[in-house]
């Protein structure tokens, strides 16, 4: 099952990055994430979009439609991590107002977990949403997360923006 990403990211602002070719190795997930006994991630690898939490840090896929992403502990580099997770409110499956909603939410909280100064600090914001074919499923569950195409990231963006 897949969810969709609205990351407003191109291909070479990950190559800028330097971490084309971490994605890439991550990106064939001959390896799972593994996670210690307080739920961070210890080892990175592939991690299932149903098994995200807030505090997973991760690269941003270049899809637009992903079922797993390349998890890593956020001392390690990264670009991207979950800030929070919600329901949709909707009943009934619409792009429109599922990224309604999403954009709203995921904007409301780069405010308190990366700070008010997250645009400033050089972040931005997208989410991992619902595709049609999950929601069939019964997938209502909209993942936000804080991006920056500006640095390597070695630790967790939550209260960087302050």
């Amino acid at each position: 099952m897949q969810k969709t990403t609205l990351a407003r990211r191109l291909a070479a602002g990950l190559a800028a990055l330097g971490l084309a070719g971490l994605l890439a190795s991550c990106s064939l997930f001959n390896t799972s994430a593994n996670r210690g006994e307080d739920g961070d991630i210890v080892s990175g690898g592939g991690l299932d979009v149903f098994s995200i939490s807030v505090g997973d840090c991760f690269i941003v896929p270049n899809d637009d439609t992903v079922s797993e992403i390349a998890a890593l502990p956020c001392s390690q580099a990264h670009d991207a991590e979950f800030t929070a997770k919600f329901d949709v409110s909707i009943t009934s499956f619409d792009e429109y107002d599922i990224r309604a909603e999403a954009e709203e939410y995921c904007e409301a909280v780069m405010y308190s977990y990366v700070g008010p100064n997250w645009e400033e600090a050089g972040f931005d914001y997208s989410w991992l949403s619902p595709t049609e074919g999950s929601w069939g499923n019964g997938d209502r569950e909209v993942d936000c997360f804080a991006y920056t195409m500006d640095v390597n990231l070695t630790s967790s963006v939550q209260g960087m923006g302050a």
